[in-house]
This record gives C-alpha cells, structure tokens and sequence, in this order.
C-alpha cells in the first residue's frame, strides 16, 4: 500500500470505504455529486388494458416485444391501469423506433 492510499484509507476509514477497499483491492476515490448531475433515464407511462399486477405487465411485455431491455425498466408509479416506468436508453430507442406502440395480447398499447 502506498503512502497516499494508506493515509487516505486511515482518514475515510468507514464500512463502505473498507468493503471497496477488500472488493477491488486498491485505492478508490469516492466524490458525493448533486442529483442534478446524475444522468437522467428516459420515463414513460403506459395505460394497460386489464388490470394486472406489475410482474405479469413486464412478463408480457418482455415476451411479445424482445427488442425492449426488461430488466433494466423499474416500476415508478402506478395508478390504477397507469404504469410509470424509468426505463433503459436502448429500450426508450427501440419504441421511438416503433413509434411508442407495442405489442400487448392481440393488439398495441401506446406508451
């Protein structure tokens, strides 16, 4: 261990700073940012047909449209036949592409 790291582990020497310290095995330096600097994930919200549970919506989803990234989508909202999703920018892509419809059942719904 270097000078430099060795001062910084004894001065930042707290739980988290020790788990990175054991899981990469060097040196890491941790910055806290503002939330306006985080990147933004694209949201949408869609208005499903029948009134289902989030899991069977997203199990649907994945299985009539493959070209959506499922498991980067989370649930933000719901309201009644409502969803809110923060979804992946592949995903958001991929319905620009097919102009915010996609499959669901027998017919579309429009995000």
């Amino acid at each position: 261990m270097d000078h430099l790291c060795e001062c910084n582990y004894k001065r930042l020497a707290n739980a988290n700073y020790q788990w990175t310290w054991v899981t990469l095995g060097g040196c890491v330096e941790l910055n806290v940012i503002d939330s306006k600097d985080l990147r933004k994930r694209p949201r949408v919200l869609v208005r499903i047909p029948d009134i289902s549970d989030v899991n069977t919506v997203l199990t649907c989803l994945r299985k009539q449209n493959p070209e959506f990234n499922m498991s980067e989508w989370s649930i933000m909202s719901r309201k009644e036949q409502t969803l809110a999703f923060s979804i992946d920018s592949d995903s958001h892509k991929a319905l620009a592409r097919s102009n915010f419809k996609a499959f669901w059942g027998l017919g579309r719904i429009i995000f």
